[in-house]
């Protein structure tokens, strides 16, 4: 026991310098958002065009619990999908493929919402 609490303390300092994905020096963030998007989704789910082929970086942000993908013309969300909590915004790196159009398409996991969709630029 004595040995692993000493191990948890030594770790503390690093822990507290922890950063998110996407932060910067002090929690500012390393990216600014070039233009905002939304898609809303029901029970069943929805898409939206929405990423220009230079995106690397989405913040997504929902009102409620939502499943997300990312896509070809025909991308379909399902409640197996990434699930975003709401209210909790979260980055992700986008996989561009040049030769194809990325969509989005959303499903709520309970009830329907908005999702913001920010494009990010560095």
């Amino acid at each position: 026991m004595k040995l692993r609490l000493t191990a948890a303390l030594l770790l503390l300092p690093i822990l507290s310098h922890a950063q998110a994905y996407g932060s910067g020096v002090d929690g500012q963030s390393v990216f600014q958002v070039s233009e905002t998007r939304t898609l809303n989704y029901t029970g069943t789910a929805s898409r939206t065009l929405v990423l220009p082929s230079d995106t690397r970086v989405v913040r997504y942000a929902a009102t409620t619990a939502v499943h997300k993908k990312e896509g070809g013309s025909t991308v379909t969300a399902t409640t197996n999908d990434t699930l975003l909590p709401a209210n909790t915004p979260e980055y992700f790196k986008v996989l561009q493929n040049p030769s194809r159009t990325t969509y989005i398409s959303a499903i709520q996991d309970a009830s329907g919402g908005v999702l913001y969709i920010d494009l990010m630029k560095p």
